[in-house]
């Protein structure tokens, strides 16, 4: 495990993108847990984010921890091309990456059903930490967080 990806599990659109992340992933080195999960409600209390938090995906790495746009340039160290491609995000200003965001999960409800599906069991299954994962990761949170 090299990172841990927290996202809105209940989102069609969310779990879209983290299934085909997934795909890009073969060999598991992202580990994946929605938001509302025991493990993503105690990532995101040491975090000093609030419980339901579901503003961003979040992403956490040895040292350091990500949201928005910062989140997506660590996801793109995970993927394969064409995904990859999500390292290009770092040009663009983080005030406008935070406003087309925020736009994007307004309506992400709205519009994802018509083309998005929730996660398959099986995919559900993968979205859990084993007890030392979970450690692993609550280790890697600076103690400033």
């Amino acid at each position: 495990m090299d990172s841990l990806l927290l996202f809105d599990g209940d989102c069609p659109a969310c779990s879209a993108f983290v299934r085909r992340l997934a795909r890009h992933d073969p060999d598991r080195r992202l580990r994946i847990v929605p938001l509302r999960s025991d493990t993503g409600e105690r990532v995101l209390g040491r975090l000093g984010l609030p419980a339901g938090y579901d503003d961003s995906i979040v992403v956490l790495e040895p040292g350091g921890w990500h949201v928005q746009r910062d989140a997506f340039v660590a996801l793109a160290r995970h993927a394969r091309f064409p995904l990859r491609l999500m390292a290009l995000l770092r040009l663009l200003p983080r005030r406008v990456f935070a406003r087309l965001y925020a736009l994007a999960a307004r309506h992400r409800r709205q519009v994802a059903p018509h083309w998005c599906a929730l996660p398959t069991p099986a995919e559900r299954a993968r979205y859990r930490l084993t007890r030392d994962e979970e450690h692993i990761a609550l280790a890697w949170i600076p103690a400033t967080a």
